[in-house]
């Protein structure tokens, strides 16, 4: 009777932690679906508190893989762009969101400039799908291209399958882009300054700015030629030559340094739209495959 009576207690007290664990399991889960609905509803302060306060995360009864991929979805919302990287990595090998979760840290880091980072999540892609495989060669490729790593570009962009649908448009317009970028030869900010120093407007004459190289070879001539008329009817000191100095180096620095910038302005343009056009069709093949 007595073991009877310890082994029902034992019972008892066995289905009690189990019932226990399933409602907190289950609690676990709606506070889950909430923080879900608040960031897919963009209520991002209400989801950063439950975030910031680890409302969710002390606990173990609730998927961890679910919750970091929806963290970082919470700071992507945000534009912090490494944290949700640094979440998207942290998803278990083991996970169905395991894949999607590496080519998004990667694009993450990529957006930021860190592709050493970018490429090192790659590179953890191990699968036999041969659709992602391709994918990773894709982004490890156009990966290289932001880095302006060409020579690595090359040699993977030349292997890389290109019958899959999901890829087939950013294989053949990174290597548009790649195209684009050796057809473009970048001009020397510093060449076009040493130009203006020279002969005032040929910087500009350089940059492709026939009109304004024009423009300012005329302004910056008239200015020395009515320095010159001044100094040759009035002293230095007087006020006349003073004045026409003064608005003669203006013009003439000015003329320096706005061919300087206008290179500069034409090479970060460039780079730009080489960066964001890369960015997109790595986003946007990922977006194929897994949608």
């Amino acid at each position: 009777m007595l073991n009877n009576s310890l082994t029902s207690k034992i019972a008892l007290i066995i289905v009690g932690i189990l019932f226990s664990t399933i409602i907190l399991a289950q609690k676990k889960q709606t506070d889950l679906d909430f923080y879900i609905y608040l960031i897919q509803n963009n209520y991002l302060d209400e989801a950063k508190y439950i975030d910031q306060n680890k409302l969710i995360e002390n606990s173990t009864f609730f998927k961890k893989d679910s919750f970091l991929w929806w963290k970082a979805n919470l700071f992507e919302k945000l534009s912090q762009f490494d944290s949700a990287a640094f979440y998207l990595s942290k998803v278990t090998v083991n996970s169905q969101l395991y894949p999607q979760s590496k080519f998004k840290a990667s694009f993450f880091y990529s957006t930021n400039k860190n592709y050493n980072l970018a490429i090192k999540e790659l590179s953890q892609i191990q699968s036999q799908n041969s659709e992602i495989n391709t994918l990773k060669s894709t982004h490890l490729a156009s990966t290289y291209l932001l880095n302006k790593d060409y020579q690595k570009f090359e040699k993977t962009i030349i292997n890389i399958d290109t019958n899959f649908y999901a890829t087939k448009e950013a294989i053949s317009s990174i290597v548009f882009i790649n195209d684009d970028i050796k057809a473009n030869k970048q001009k020397s900010a510093l060449l076009a300054a040493t130009l203006s120093t020279i002969l005032p407007g040929s910087g500009k004459f350089y940059a492709g700015k026939t009109g304004e190289s024009m423009a300012v070879l005329l302004s910056v001539g008239a200015l020395a030629a009515l320095l010159y008329e001044n100094a040759s009817k009035y002293d230095f000191r007087h006020t006349r030559t003073y004045l026409s100095a003064s608005v003669f180096g203006v013009f003439y620095l000015g003329n320096i340094i706005g061919s300087y910038y206008t290179i500069n302005r034409q090479n970060i343009s460039f780079n730009e739209k080489v960066e964001k056009n890369i960015l997109y069709h790595i986003q946007h093949s990922t977006h194929i495959l897994f949608n």
